[in-house]
């Protein structure tokens, strides 16, 4: 047996052996003899010494791998991702523009270039540029920004807070965006900083004739320019064949996936489940029927032909929760043409919302019995997080002012004839323009069943409603049919 003093010994000697092992000693550690004290010492052996100079941060990185000519080819968020180089329109009819980008954890590098303005059909090719005579570059992290607007200008270098780089046009035609010249510390250091004008100065930049080459330092840090015109991903799936490969950075292609080009990457998706219900409570009260006093909710006629858009919004103004349950299905069809599975909801003065996604036989009056927290997307507004079915990781959400729409998109497994159970879903959120500014992903395979029942569950007064997209609009052409449908649906409340 082991006594106190031999345990304290034998831990001293891993001790004593750190600094040799730093230091890389020449001499063979198996000719010194190390004295072992009796007694155990709290004495904490010298690290050793640090370089003398440590060397500056380095802000290149994987932005400087990108060099070559490249056709580009028109493109949206519904087809593809902007990945780490995207091209971006800048309009003269744009009064003010603004460059997200999302999330935060992933997003340390946004540089935004200057490039020629040009045509793109697929065959016309992105010059070659360089990202040093005309830029904005942003590391958020530690709330940095440079600016040069062209060559003859030098380096300003300011602080910037805001989620989003903001442009104002000038009345000379020119972008303005406002930046700190000290970096606040807290709310009200920022407050007291704009109120006073010697602590922060607007930078002027002429982008006539001009697009903007925006490059990240990852796949995982979306960026999105929502306005007019669509962007052109550098680093598409299109772009990779043929001459591309020698100009292709060779850590971007996916050797384990036979080559294949990622137009953008996912954080782990999936392995896990939600254990955590910060909704708990729900499960203590009684659920009512669609019935409260002399109010009273229908159903409205999903199967009208002709009837489309925003369908009856489920208005609430009792101060109870109040739950709409969604009987939602996809007809047996042959599938001959491309078409996307979605769900979109318009959302107004919600604290929070509950998606439970069940069987179709499963109503509300099961919940206390039935619900389990890896079958529920939690999305907190007004806290600014939510948390998906397949992990118990808080996700961080934008300004409640972005979360007016969402929409739930279930992606086939591969095979776009397939039209049964899949699992993949895409969450997009930060509704802007009828654009989504964000798009992360989860796995469940409740929530990407061909049929079931999602029942929607709202903080009081919360006004939401499901919106089903009709494809005979003007511009129906030129979308891909939603197959998902509403069956019936029914409401209640929880008291």
């Amino acid at each position: 047996m082991m006594t106190t003093n031999e345990k304290g010994a034998k831990l001293l000697v891993l001790l004593l052996f750190v600094p040799w092992i730093s230091a890389q000693d020449s001499t063979d550690p198996t000719t010194v003899t190390q004295e072992i004290p009796t007694e155990p010492t709290t004495k904490t052996p010298s690290p050793p010494s640090p370089p003398a100079k440590l060397g500056q941060y380095n802000f290149e990185g994987p932005l400087t791998d990108i060099h070559g000519s490249y056709s580009l080819r028109v493109t949206t968020h519904d087809k593809g991702r902007p990945g780490i180089a995207s091209v971006w329109p800048v309009s003269s009819a744009e009064r003010q523009f603004a460059v997200y980008f999302w999330p935060p954890k992933y997003c340390h590098a946004i540089y935004l270039c200057a490039v020629k303005q040009k045509t793109y059909d697929g065959q016309n090719k992105f010059d070659e540029f360089d990202c040093d005579n005309s830029y904005v570059k942003l590391y958020p992290h530690i709330r940095k920004i440079l600016f040069k607007p062209d060559a003859a200008t030098p380096e300003t270098e300011a602080f910037y807070v805001e989620p989003a780089l903001q442009f104002q046009r000038t009345p000379e035609e020119k972008f303005q965006i406002r930046v700190l010249n000290e970096e606040p510390r807290n709310h009200e250091s920022w407050k007291a900083i704009l109120a006073d004008s010697s602590k922060y100065q607007d930078l002027i930049w002429d982008l006539t004739g001009k697009e903007l080459l925006i490059l990240t330092n990852s796949r995982m840090c979306e960026i999105n320019k929502p306005g007019i015109g669509d962007f052109l991903p550098i680093f598409d799936y299109e772009n990779s064949k043929s001459v591309a490969d020698e100009k292709w950075p060779k850590w971007l292609p996916n050797d384990a996936q036979n080559g294949a080009i990622p137009t953008y990457s996912m954080a782990s998706t999936g392995g896990s489940n939600k254990t955590t219900d910060l909704l708990d409570y729900l499960k203590t009260l009684k659920v009512q029927a669609n019935k409260l006093q002399n109010v009273e909710q229908h159903c409205s006629n999903y199967e009208k032909v002709g009837v489309f858009g925003a369908r009856k919004p489920v208005y609430e103004h009792s101060p109870y929760i109040s739950t709409a349950s969604y009987g939602l299905f996809q007809p047996s069809m042959v599938v001959t043409s491309g078409y996307v599975q979605k769900l979109e909801f318009g959302l107004s003065n919600c604290q929070w919302i509950r998606f439970w996604a069940t069987e179709d036989s499963v109503t509300m009056a099961d919940y206390a019995a039935n619900m389990k927290p890896e079958h529920t997307l939690d999305i907190f507004i007004q806290e600014g997080f939510y948390l998906p079915p397949d992990s118990d990781e808080a996700l961080p959400l934008p300004d409640a002012q972005l979360m007016n729409k969402i929409k739930l998109s279930i992606f086939s497994d591969g095979d776009p004839t397939k039209m049964d159970d899949h699992e993949l879903i895409e969450f997009a959120f930060g509704n802007v323009n009828e654009k989504y500014l964000f798009h992360q992903f989860f796995k469940s395979k409740e929530f990407g069943k061909k049929n079931f029942r999602l029942h929607m569950i709202r903080s009081p007064r919360c006004e939401s409603n499901i919106v089903i997209d009709d494809v005979y609009r003007d511009n129906g052409h030129q979308k891909l049919p939603n197959i998902k449908g509403v069956r019936d649906c029914s409401y209640s409340y929880m008291i």
